[in-house]
């Protein structure tokens, strides 16, 4: 699982990812990623997006103003987990 800290962004990105709102914005992130984990039933990653194992400074900046995506295949695979959950019950 991935540990933010008070500065949110890694490897001294951007000055701006300082204080209460970046940690809100990267904490929003990370919780979608990982309960992402379990809505597809896969420790997966994917090559962009929200789903990527590890966000760069860019993918920081970007969730300023914009929500990291998922990819298509990202989408596919939370419905069939999903289906695969439901016929469990």
């Amino acid at each position: 699982m991935r540990v933010v800290s008070g500065e949110c962004a890694p490897n001294g990105a951007d000055h701006q990812w300082k204080g209460p709102g970046a940690v809100s914005c990267v904490l929003g992130h990370v919780i979608v990623h990982e309960v992402t984990h379990i809505l597809q039933g896969l420790m997966r990653h994917s090559e962009s997006g929200i789903r990527k194992a590890q966000w760069t400074g860019v993918d920081y900046q970007e969730m300023t103003w914009k929500p990291l995506q998922f990819t298509d295949e990202d989408v596919m695979l939370i419905h069939s987990g999903l289906r695969v959950r439901v016929a469990r019950y």
